[in-house]
């Protein structure tokens, strides 16, 4: 008898539980590309993640972005012209309109 967890639902049981099976059956569902369980007493694998990534240029990138942005624009909105607009408060209790207007 092999214990197994379940990664994917396969029969009755679902993704997370554990069960114990015949060495045939159990080898069958820890086997190929696409697992359906693991072993739980198998120790894991560590993540590695890549390397850290480095800004390109001198380090200043993302001051001269938002120095960008701050700046106004031509038309002399600025900013503030780019926020969306507030809703209007809902009118004496009635739902919102729904579906397509005419």
């Amino acid at each position: 008898m092999r214990n197994v967890r379940f990664v994917k639902p396969w029969r009755q049981y679902q993704r997370g539980e554990r069960a114990s099976f015949v060495d045939e059956i159990a080898a069958q569902l820890l086997s190929g590309n696409d697992p359906v369980a693991v072993d739980p007493n198998a120790p894991r694998q560590a993540v590695t993640m890549g390397a850290p990534v480095e800004p390109e240029g001198d380090g200043a990138s993302d001051d001269g972005k938002k120095a960008e942005a701050s700046e106004p624009d031509s038309e002399g909105g600025g900013a503030a012209s780019k926020a969306p607009a507030p809703k209007p408060a809902a009118s004496s209790g009635e739902p919102p309109v729904q579906g397509k207007r005419k």
